[in-house]
């Protein structure tokens, strides 16, 4: 993929749009959340203890001290930037660390959608608007902003950089070669990472379940309308299947479920979403969605090696949008194939009306495909920006 300066521009000015729309919160002192303060004590103990985790922990809980129930990795990846850093700036600090490295996963988020924009279509407009759409989003700037300190945080673009890899083994002829094996090895130590950052990384294991079964469907239907069906399907049963068997897979965590579901009612983020909460944090990318996923059934504009991304893409969006439908907290994890998605529909559709008013021009002089294009992007920053803002 060759690059012109102009594109790299845009790309980098893109870039800063998204990092800048994550920093609003480093006006403020502490964290965003009360459980980010915990994490950064844990911290302080861990650097005190020869950098292991204490458990239990030196000061927590009375008359007993608790153990520390998150997974080790939520520690250690601000831990290792800090002490790689620290040789360069002595000044730093954990706190210093802490509170801007999710800015650091939305930049790798953001990237990742790029690459997946462009597996998909082979477009460079198409991963620049998808770059675009992802550095605006609400449902990601909530996660990955300063201050911002959770697994949901970096799990998401550690699964997208899953799937980037995962795209290397489509063009290998043999299983007896460096490269599958520099593949096999970096997926094999990203898949481990993420499983030790957060507790709620069966999420991952189950988009790739999910995908494993889609692609079994497309190579024995060889019809991607009936594919999509299944995935669809197959996710919901899953997640019927996963709710009957959570009391004997993870009996600890479905007692803690039963014992604060009470609690849980009380609180916004552990509400399933409504109408209102899912137009804030998607707006108008609801209905481009439906469009760019619809769209692909429509072969003529497919690219080679593109159906993998496409199904990842939805395996993704589906999962997530089952664990959306019980809390309204996970909607990070949507956020990439919601904007890759959103970016093709556009796309789709700017070359639907590009054929049907191709010498039409209206109000700034432009084709009407180009004005529409340039009205939804406009207004979806506006809202986005507006939303963040508030």
């Amino acid at each position: 993929m060759k690059a012109t300066k102009k594109h790299i521009l845009l790309f980098a000015v893109i870039i800063l749009l998204g990092v800048l729309s994550r920093m609003e919160l480093l006006r403020y002192y502490g964290f965003y959340e009360p459980d980010s303060f915990f994490y950064y004590s844990v911290m302080g103990q861990t650097i005190s203890n020869n950098f292991r985790i204490p458990n239990p922990l030196f000061y927590s809980g009375f008359p007993m001290h608790n153990t520390f129930g998150e997974k080790p990795g939520l520690i250690y990846i601000t831990l290792v930037p800090y002490v790689l850093l620290k040789a360069l700036f002595h000044n730093l600090t954990v706190y210093t660390v802490m509170r801007t490295i999710p800015i650091a996963s939305g930049i790798l988020e953001m990237i990742a959608v790029y690459a997946l924009a462009y597996e998909l279509t082979r477009k460079k407009e198409v991963a620049l608007l998808a770059l675009f759409l992802i550095a605006i989003l609400p449902a990601s700037i909530i996660r990955t902003q300063a201050t911002e300190y959770r697994g949901e945080t970096f799990a998401p673009t550690m699964l997208a950089f899953l799937l980037i890899i995962t795209l290397r083994y489509r063009n290998m002829k043999t299983i007896k070669s460096w490269n599958f094996a520099l593949t096999t090895i970096s997926a094999a130590a990203l898949f481990f990472i993420t499983l030790m950052t957060w507790t709620g990384s069966l999420y991952i294991i189950a988009v790739f379940v999910l995908l494993a079964f889609s692609i079994a469907a497309y190579l024995f239907t060889k019809d991607m309308r009936k594919t999509l069906v299944f995935t669809i399907g197959f996710g919901a049963l899953l997640w019927v299947f996963g709710w009957l068997l959570l009391p004997y897979v993870s009996p600890s965590y479905y007692s803690s479920i039963l014992a604060n579901r009470h609690l849980f009612q009380t609180i916004t983020e552990t509400q399933p979403p409504t109408a209102l909460k899912l137009e804030i944090f998607f707006n108008i990318m609801l209905l481009l969605v439906p469009i760019g996923i619809l769209a692909y059934l429509v072969p003529e504009r497919r690219v080679r090696g593109s159906d993998f991304v496409y199904l990842a893409m939805v395996a993704n969006l589906v999962v997530a949008a089952l664990l959306i439908s019980a809390q309204i907290r996970w909607v990070e994890l949507a956020a990439v194939p919601v904007a890759v998605f959103s970016a093709y529909g556009l796309w789709r559709m700017y070359h639907y009306m590009s054929k049907k008013y191709k010498s039409k021009k209206t109000l700034f002089g432009l084709t009407l495909s180009k004005e529409v294009m340039l009205f939804v992007v406009l207004l979806t920053f506006i809202v986005s920006e507006g939303i963040v803002a508030g």
